[in-house]
């Protein structure tokens, strides 16, 4: 049980649903003290496109250099506009989870899902808090057990 992270106490209380985790908390809180973050993202990620000009130089060699460093950079503007574009994909996705992270907590705890559950799944859970109990209690008399050894 250790291991699923289930605590006896909460395995049925659908009451932990009404509250915003702390780690959700802190996250809001830093939006919010900066609340021009997600707009300035926004302006970032649509400007910064532009593309470098190169001027052929008049010696063979010269143009010859040049035309190595261009293979070079350009190949490496591909990468850079691949990983570029992937980055926007990504934030694109995420843009309105961060707008909504940074708005009123309200709006993000109604947001959030809610459990939903039938008479079968209550329950379901009310017997898995009856199994951690008595694993709590087994736990007790292994303990007990130890000391009395000891």
């Amino acid at each position: 049980m250790d291991s699923l992270g289930l605590e006896l106490e909460s395995v049925d209380n659908l009451e932990l649903y009404s509250h915003l985790p702390p780690v959700l908390m802190e996250k809001c809180a830093a939006l919010s003290v900066r609340p021009d973050t997600v707009k300035s993202l926004v302006q970032s990620m649509q400007g910064g496109r532009g593309a470098a000009e190169v001027h052929p130089a008049a010696q063979a060699q010269a143009l010859a250099e040049i035309r190595r460093d261009l293979d070079k950079y350009a190949e490496a503007h591909e990468k850079a506009s691949f990983t570029n574009t992937e980055l926007h994909r990504a934030m694109n996705l995420h843009i309105s989870n961060l707008r909504l992270l940074g708005g009123p907590l309200d709006s993000l705890r109604d947001a959030l899902p809610r459990p939903q559950l039938n008479e079968e799944e209550v329950a379901g859970l009310q017997c898995m808090k009856r199994i951690l109990g008595k694993v709590q209690e087994m736990r007790d008399q292994r303990g007990s057990l130890e000391k009395q050894l000891a």
